[in-house]
């Protein structure tokens, strides 16, 4: 039977087989779609969506929802003030649609029958490790919820590893690369603006195109991330760099955010990840991004030898192994010459045996 023709309904077949349908409307969210078209399930997804809404309220298809299901559970967690009030914004998003996605394939199955088997099949099924971990990460939030609410006695997702991901993450981008930038755009482009905020901020993307000239006083950058804002609340306080004041000296004070689109308006997340990479590629930088900025941000201070606690002053990080991760392309051989200058300076006599004669550098290191 040929299916009814809904405006913008798209239907694709997955990897796996199965049928999936979403709405997709031109400036608006994907939001998947239960069901048959023409089921109630369906229908009610669907003028939600039409109305303007990214998720069913909490009382659509309340009433077919079936306790003890994993629909029920993922239902429950998704409307909980732990995941609405707790987790940011773009957390919040992440975490949806892959459960979104699970509720789909597997909502009518039974909760207390999932087992660390079941999750690791699920995971496998990713294409890479970034997207396992991704699911990975929602289940362990939804279990924890359910033992919490009393629906399972134990969360099986926490005996379930993630799976490592052998590349490093967004490349960090290198001094070459930084004065390849530099040598492209000049300092009246907005792109050079964008780069020194980043390169001397290091905030996230999704933190860069919210600050603007309310957000500096006397001369210091005060900022609470969007990924912290409703978990830990930490708030940073960042000094404004020489280089970043001479930037950001010519914006008007009243402009509501530093880096505007070529319509003035502010910059979405995705269409400044996309037109930073977009710039980096004309600069013959095809491997750098905006975020790669902060990764070099990080590793510039470690350079500089700066403590893991005064790198996360800077950039947010909230656990040390972070900060670590962030800065494993410090230059090893420079903080090497670094720390043995160090040496030299508290023990200048060298041996115990040269105790009594003239105060000198032993060791002469050549850079």
């Amino acid at each position: 039977m040929q299916e009814t023709k809904l405006e913008y309904v798209h239907t694709f077949t997955d990897r796996h087989g199965k049928v999936r349908r979403y709405f997709r409307k031109p400036g608006c969210k994907r939001i998947p779609l239960p069901g048959s078209p023409g089921s109630p399930e369906f229908m009610q997804a669907y003028q939600a969506a039409l109305a303007g809404e990214t998720a069913p309220s909490r009382n659509i298809g309340s009433s077919r929802i079936v306790p003890g299901t994993l629909d029920a559970a993922i239902n429950g967690y998704l409307h909980s003030r732990g995941f609405e009030k707790k987790l940011a914004k773009q957390t919040q998003y992440g975490r949806r649609r892959e459960l979104e996605r699970l509720r789909v394939a597997h909502g009518s199955k039974k909760i207390s029958h999932l087992e660390p088997r079941h999750i690791e099949q699920l995971i496998g099924e990713k294409d890479t490790p970034s997207t396992a971990n991704s699911l990975l990460k929602a289940l362990r939030g939804l279990m924890d919820y359910c033992v919490k609410e009393k629906l399972c006695s134990s969360n099986p997702s926490k005996s379930v590893k993630f799976i490592r991901d052998k590349t490093n993450g967004f490349h960090t981008w290198t001094e070459e690369e930084l004065a390849a930038f530099e040598t492209i755009y000049p300092e009246d482009t907005e792109e050079w603006l964008a780069y020194v905020m980043a390169l001397y901020t290091a905030l996230r993307a999704q933190d860069l195109i919210r600050i603007g000239p309310r957000d500096v006083r006397n001369g210091v950058l005060y900022v609470t991330p969007l990924k912290t804002e409703n978990s830990t609340g930490v708030s940073l306080a960042i000094p404004i760099h020489p280089i970043l004041a001479r930037a950001i000296a010519r914006i008007p004070v009243d402009q509501p955010t530093f880096l505007l689109t070529r319509r003035g308006k502010p910059f979405s997340r995705e269409c400044f990840t996309i037109w930073f990479s977009a710039a980096a590629k004309r600069a013959g930088l095809s491997n750098c991004t905006a975020h790669g900025l902060r990764k070099a941000a990080c590793r510039r201070l470690a350079e500089a030898g700066c403590t893991a606690l005064e790198i996360m002053a800077i950039s947010g990080h909230t656990t040390l192994k972070e900060v670590e991760r962030y800065t494993k392309a410090a230059d090893k051989k420079q903080m090497a010459v670094k720390a043995m200058r160090a040496m030299e300076v508290a023990f200048p006599t060298g041996l115990a045996n040269d105790v009594g004669k003239p105060t000198e550098i032993v060791c002469q290191i050549a850079v």
